[in-house]
């Protein structure tokens, strides 16, 4: 699974949690490396919505286009209901929040 966050230490926490499951991960922290990632190897992906330069959701739609069954789950901060049905809308297979059971990994 690839984990896609631009702050090193949250890609690295998610990194671990989905090992923890049994995944094999590589990490990525902006949507050059992303993108650049996905085409070497198409994994499944765990994608955080904002990033600096280009955004988590512009990832999705470029994803959809080129590689539409690929599994992207998208990663927020925000507790956003209406940002959620607008991923879910654009192809996302999920959504969910770094702050889980109040443990915030940001």
């Amino acid at each position: 699974m690839l984990v896609v966050d631009d702050d090193p230490n949250v890609a690295s926490t998610l990194s671990d949690l989905v090992q923890a499951f049994g995944y094999r991960t590589a990490t990525a922290n902006n949507a050059v490396q992303a993108l650049r990632a996905i085409r070497e190897f198409l994994p499944h992906v765990l994608l955080d919505i904002r990033m600096p330069g280009i955004g988590g959701d512009t990832v999705l739609a470029r994803l959809r286009t080129s590689t539409p069954l690929l599994p992207v789950i998208m990663v927020t901060g925000n507790r956003d209901e209406d940002e959620a049905k607008r991923v879910l809308a654009a192809g996302a297979w999920d959504y969910v929040s770094k702050q889980a059971g109040g443990l915030s990994l940001s």
